[in-house]
């Protein structure tokens, strides 16, 4: 049986996810040659730097109250959801994605598998949402959701401009 998780376990995990992401960001931007792809990397990594921001102060939060910070029942499917994707069964969130980075991968590959980290955590913010209990935490991880999903677009449109 997986270890229960409660909201601030797994907002936890979501910092370490967007912290993952700025590595990743900031490294790929150090190795692709496009100036404007260089600029768009970057730019990545300062939002997920601020997503990660925003995932310590709501754990700080959820830390200081003495109400659980879960509006889920432990055994409801979003906390068995959120339990499932922590426990890595759709991805590792303790592995940094940069360490597979050198200078020989190709920037439509550093595309697909940032669009990738991005698809798994919209997937692991969209069970968050329906776990929190405030209004205020929901409409918080509602917009990061709605933000990941540009940056998969917008890493989407690159990847497509760049051609075969």
């Amino acid at each position: 049986m997986a270890d229960v998780y409660d909201a601030g376990e797994i907002l936890a995990i979501a910092e370490r996810i967007e912290e993952n992401g700025v590595r990743y960001y900031e490294r790929a931007a150090e190795i692709v040659l496009d100036p404007k792809a260089q600029e768009m990397l970057l730019s990545l990594a300062d939002m997920e730097r601020e997503h990660a921001r925003t995932f310590a102060a709501m754990r700080r939060e959820h830390a200081e109250r003495e109400a659980p910070p879960s509006a889920a029942a432990p055994d409801s499917d979003a906390v068995k959801y959120l339990r499932s994707i922590a426990d890595g069964f759709l991805f590792q969130p303790s592995e940094d994605p940069a360490e597979a980075l050198d200078e020989r991968i190709a920037v439509r590959e550093v595309l697909r598998r940032a669009i990738t980290a991005e698809k798994e955590s919209i997937a692991l913010y969209v069970g968050l949402r329906e776990a929190v209990a405030s209004d205020a935490d929901r409409h918080r991880v509602e917009r990061i959701i709605r933000e990941e999903m540009g940056h998969a677009a917008m890493l989407s449109d690159w990847l497509a401009s760049q051609g075969d």
